[in-house]
């Protein structure tokens, strides 16, 4: 599936969780990725 890739390379960089990763904001079309430390 397109993009499953992506998000799994998300997960591998360090300062981010996978919970994280799958908690992308896309209401507004663009994806946001909240760092670990907020």
């Amino acid at each position: 599936m397109p993009g499953s890739g992506l998000r799994n390379a998300l997960t591998d960089i360090p300062g981010l969780t996978v919970r994280q990763a799958m908690d992308l904001y896309v209401d507004t079309g663009v994806t946001v990725i909240r760092p670990a430390d907020c």
